[in-house]
């Protein structure tokens, strides 16, 4: 297979990029009109992608698994481009799902701090409201 026949796969998050990768020969990404086959030659498009796993192989014939949080994909000649808010990477379904749980875990504790320093926040501010009217009465 000629290198003109593979992808260059790029996934972003905000922090970082997941994968790259120059040697995919196919992939199958999930929208909300279904499932897309990827391949090199084929037209270029724009899509919104729906939580998910994307699906590549390389040129070696192995597969790639990247579960997704909703995204969006870029295809411009032989770059596809995928941009989420959250990823994760392996070589394996099992490994994906252990470490997709991780994961998970670690933004619900983000989240759970997130919360608890907003309802600190919203306290603090109603608080700070009332003794300003208090002053003005």
């Amino acid at each position: 297979m000629k290198d003109t026949d593979q992808i260059t796969l790029v996934v972003n998050i905000p922090e970082r990029i997941v994968v790259r990768t120059e040697h995919v020969v196919r992939l199958v990404a999930d929208t909300p009109s279904g499932s897309h086959g990827i391949w090199p030659h084929r037209l270029d498009f724009v899509a919104p992608l729906r939580p998910g796993i994307l699906t590549f192989q390389d040129d070696q014939g192995s597969e790639h698994y990247i579960a997704l949080d909703e995204g969006i994909l870029l295809k411009s000649g032989l770059l596809v481009q995928v941009s989420a808010r959250r990823a994760v990477a392996s070589d394996d379904l099992d490994s994906l799902r252990e470490r997709l749980e991780a994961t998970l875990k670690a933004v619900s504790e983000q989240d759970m701090q997130t919360r608890r320093i907003l309802m600190k926040f919203e306290d603090d501010f109603i608080r700070l409201y009332h003794e300003v009217h208090r002053g003005k009465a």
